[in-house]
């Protein structure tokens, strides 16, 4: 059993709180980095390629949808930006005008400390998946195409004090609160 523990207030949370327990029960089995999402699928193309790198045509996809929320990495990927961190922890932040939120200046540091890690580690996995095809002598005749769906913001200058791409705010400065589209 896995017990819903919300280290922030539901309101603040991007998802329901349904869709938020089940984040936690997908994760609690969590403990070397290959078992998060991105480096476990890492793993096995890399695994994919060692069997099928010999055949004359191949097409692997490789979907891990990371860097993305939850930001949730293993704990040394986040420590690399904002070691010794004890506040609240934002993971999937709702969308929305940040200090309207009430989210603090070393909160939005830490978010920003998460997502950083997110995407350290997916470049630690290309890392790899990269190492792995030079090893194999396949790097040069092999296409490599990345795509992504988006990226986000985080209060940086021009973005409006936005956290994520709010798209549309309600009276209460939140797009998706509790996962619900705003009031």
């Amino acid at each position: 059993n896995v017990k819903l523990d919300c280290l922030v207030p539901n309101h603040l949370i991007r998802y329901t709180e349904q869709w938020w327990h089940q984040i936690l029960v997908n994760r609690a089995h969590r403990r070397v980095e290959t078992d998060w999402f991105a480096p476990g699928t890492h793993k096995l193309a890399v695994e994919w390629l060692e069997r099928n790198y010999k055949r004359k045509d191949f097409f692997l996809w490789i979907d891990t949808f990371d860097p993305h929320e939850p930001w949730d990495p293993p704990q040394y990927y986040t420590d690399l930006y904002d070691p010794g961190y004890k506040g609240r922890v934002f993971e999937a932040p709702t969308y929305g005008v940040r200090k309207t939120m009430g989210i603090t200046d070393p909160e939005l540091k830490h978010i920003r400390a998460r997502y950083a890690g997110e995407v350290t580690m997916v470049d630690a996995c290309v890392g790899r998946l990269l190492a792995t095809l030079e090893r194999l002598g396949i790097a040069n005749e092999t296409l490599l195409i990345f795509t992504s769906d988006h990226g986000t913001q985080f209060d940086y200058p021009g973005e409006g004090g936005l956290i994520q791409k709010a798209h549309a705010l309600g009276a209460d400065g939140m797009c998706m609160p509790e996962g619900r589209p705003a009031r």
